[in-house]
């Protein structure tokens, strides 16, 4: 057994495929008014943008319109009201900028428009209230928020839309789960950086290692171990 054999099994095992998660921010604010029955005028609300581009880490990554997947609203302080949108089957109508992290997973800059106008009874899913659609929703610094029986009903936030700034949005975190039928789950990739030796390989070498010098000491020695 060589000590090259070693460092390619050892780098074998560390080049494995690893899980690639989708993603999601949060941003939380305030009802200002709300025309749709169930969402209350002076309580929270939380917009949280799911999204995947195929990486397994939140460290020094970028996101853009392209991989957004879901958009997910949760209205009121008991979080009662749920409105999701699926992304996939009925992309944004605007998407603008992208979200970007840090070598450390902070959330550097953010998407500054995800907005969705027309959205059918079949990409979305609500719970806690009816809405009729088409339903229209913006994540932008205009007021309103969503809008349901095209703009007939409307709901609108304390600040004058959606503070898209990543100062305030929380970092990115992994995201599993259903976005109004769509599956969202981690899934197997290949990284496609320099291989470097994760902790589980790095114990495999070591072991590997040991077992090359006792063979070496067994063959120059002749000693039973």
């Amino acid at each position: 057994m060589s000590c090259r054999w070693v460092l390619c099994a050892a780098l074998a095992m560390n080049a494995l495929p690893v899980l690639a998660d989708p993603f999601s921010i949060v941003h939380t604010g305030t009802v200002s008014t709300s025309a749709i029955p169930g969402i209350n005028a002076g309580q929270t609300y939380t917009i949280r943008l799911v999204f995947d581009n195929g990486g397994a880490s939140s460290v020094g990554q970028a996101w853009n319109g392209a991989h957004l997947r879901c958009a997910i609203w949760t209205f009121n302080t008991a979080a009662n009201v749920v409105f999701t949108q699926n992304l996939v089957s009925d992309p944004p109508s605007a998407a603008v900028g992208s979200a970007t992290t840090n070598g450390a997973g902070v959330l550097a800059t953010n998407f500054s428009n995800v907005s969705n106008t027309g959205v059918t009874a079949a990409n979305y899913t609500v719970s806690g209230t009816a809405l009729v659609a088409p339903v229209n929703h913006f994540a932008n610094s205009m007021n309103g928020i969503l809008y349901d029986t095209g703009f007939a009903r409307e709901v609108r936030d304390i600040s004058g839309g959606v503070q898209m700034a990543a100062a305030g949005w929380g970092n990115p975190l992994p995201f599993a789960g259903n976005c109004a039928g769509l599956i969202l789950a981690a899934a197997l990739v290949n990284p496609q950086s320099i291989p470097s030796l994760s902790q589980w390989a790095v114990i495999a070498l070591s072991s590997l290692l040991a077992m090359a010098g006792v063979a070496g000491l067994r063959r120059r020695s002749g000693l039973k171990i």
